[in-house]
């Protein structure tokens, strides 16, 4: 048997879905607290750069928010320059197991009028393992997906 010939199959794409909770309450002045919740739907545990999603603090424009006036809010919090990540910028899901984390988008977005707004994930995940590999990997190793998740549309009050 040639073993040039053998060759490891490369791990299937991650099955990674997400979900956004809205406020339960909120007032125009006060914290909007919005849950993220992304969930490993395959067979492998996955690791997921946290980088440019609700699952760190704000470093960068992770949602995409449109106000009453149907005008996207700009970002107004840190931006943050970075070199290769770390192990501790990963989180690992288990298989069909979710991982969740509740931020508040008043720190880094106005939500300043009263009224309707909708709130939604488009970015993406920056890098992603199925299985095992190296993690952390240097930047130019990345493997993007694409990811998508909300709408979810909710109600400020004045404050």
């Amino acid at each position: 048997m040639r073993h040039d010939l053998l060759r490891t199959a490369p791990a299937p794409p991650p099955t990674l879905s997400c979900r956004l909770g809205p406020p339960r309450a909120a007032k125009v002045g006060e914290p909007i607290e919005i849950s993220f919740v992304l969930t490993n739907g395959g067979s492998a545990p996955v690791w997921v750069l946290r980088w440019g999603t609700p699952l760190e603090d704000f470093s960068g424009d992770a949602l995409r928010i449109v106000g009453p006036d149907g005008r996207v809010l700009e970002y107004q919090g840190p931006m943050v320059k970075r070199g290769d990540p770390g192990m501790q910028e990963y989180v690992r899901i288990e298989p069909n197991a979710s991982t969740e984390r509740v931020i508040d988008a008043a720190s880094a977005y106005s939500f300043a009028a009263p009224g309707r707004y909708s709130v939604s994930f488009d970015r993406g995940l920056l890098d992603t393992l199925t299985g095992q590999g190296e993690i952390p990997r240097p930047r130019d190793r990345h493997r993007p997906i694409d990811l998508t998740c909300g709408p979810v549309e909710f109600e400020v009050g004045a404050g």
